[in-house]
């Protein structure tokens, strides 16, 4: 009879660990794919910018604005945007370049009477600073998840099956 209380209290605690390890990996995997989707959206609206740029360079050559070099610099930083790998810092230099340079023809368009004037540039100025705010807000809801599955890791419930699972902590954008 001692022999049999020994093998239920061992299958006990074996189905006890086995348990906490499913519901720990559910939980770390919920965050992660959460994390994910909330970069999936931040990568959306980063998108839809740089294929807006194009129309942009078009209205600048439409209102017959000289300054080339910027106008160039704006076709490269776009490429270079779209190309960034799936690094997540890479790409957000490379979109952050891409935003100073917008920034930089809105600025002219002040000068320019023929680029602030029309009607073209106007709807796609609105459109572009929109598109900025929403990458703001998304970057920090994705930062506070960020925020949240790190705090998640560490806490004792999990903090051994991340571990266990190969879960690491994620970086900020």
């Amino acid at each position: 009879m001692e022999v049999y209380n020994w093998w239920i209290l061992i299958v006990s605690v074996a189905l006890v660990v086995v348990v906490w390890g499913v519901f720990a990996y559910r939980h770390l995997r919920f965050w992660s794919v959460r994390m994910d989707d909330e970069w999936e959206l931040v990568n959306q609206v980063m998108r839809k910018r740089q294929d807006m740029v194009p129309n942009l360079v078009e209205t600048m050559r439409y209102c017959g604005l000289e300054n080339d070099n910027l106008i160039e610099e704006l076709i490269k930083l776009r490429k270079v945007a779209v190309l960034a790998g799936e690094e997540k810092k890479e790409r957000m230099v490379a979109e952050a370049d891409l935003e100073r340079k917008i920034e930089a023809v809105f600025a002219l368009a002040g000068s320019n009477k023929g680029l602030g004037t029309n009607v073209n540039y106007l709807v796609l100025s609105k459109e572009l600073r929109d598109l900025k705010q929403n990458i703001e807000e998304k970057t920090k809801t994705y930062n506070g998840m960020v925020d949240q599955y790190n705090a998640n890791m560490k806490t004792f419930l999990w903090v051994f099956w991340a571990w266990v699972l190969g879960y690491r902590d994620k970086s900020h954008i």
